[in-house]
């Protein structure tokens, strides 16, 4: 079977994609936190939305929200994280997973409710940390359909604000 997908594997294309000047024209500033960087596309006609830490023209962190198995007749979306390897260590998947969810969230405000979800290989203790910051759901112990490994799986339900009378 293969490994499970791995968002560090992402970093390098859109390092070089920015390098090359590709991105910089589609890149929006986060509305809530204005040093995040979004771009969206749609690989195979999906909707992705790749949000980005920019830092001295490195991309230092990036965080992927991509389709993801419907839950009953509710979509889904999973998002993946990686923090480059020279600034790991320092919180920064935290800060970045918590504003692009932020991010995520108010974009996604006026739609209907949607759930977000992560799936995290157990022995990736860095990640899980981050997950358990990141989602109010208590992980669910699966084995990840892709690869067979073992994981926990963390989902939370995304709904509009309640409407004020």
């Amino acid at each position: 079977m293969p490994a499970m997908t791995d968002p560090s594997d992402a970093l390098p294309s859109f390092q070089r994609a920015y390098d090359a000047g590709l991105l910089q024209l589609e890149l929006q500033a986060g509305l809530i936190d204005k040093s995040l960087h979004l771009h969206v596309d749609k690989p195979n006609g999906t909707p992705r939305f790749i949000y980005l830490r920019i830092e001295g023209g490195v991309i230092t962190a990036i965080a992927i929200i991509a389709s993801a198995e419907a839950v009953g007749d509710v979509p889904c979306l999973q998002i993946g994280y990686a923090v480059h390897e020279d600034y790991r260590g320092k919180g920064r998947a935290k800060a970045l997973v918590k504003s692009a969810i932020a991010e995520f969230k108010n974009g996604f405000a006026v739609y209907p409710p949607i759930y977000l979800e992560a799936v995290i290989a157990k022995s990736n203790v860095s990640s899980v940390k981050v997950a358990e910051t990141a989602f109010t759901s208590n992980a669910e112990e699966i084995t990840d359909v892709f690869s067979g490994v073992p994981a926990l799986l963390y989902r939370d339900l995304i709904s509009p604000p309640a409407r004020r009378a």
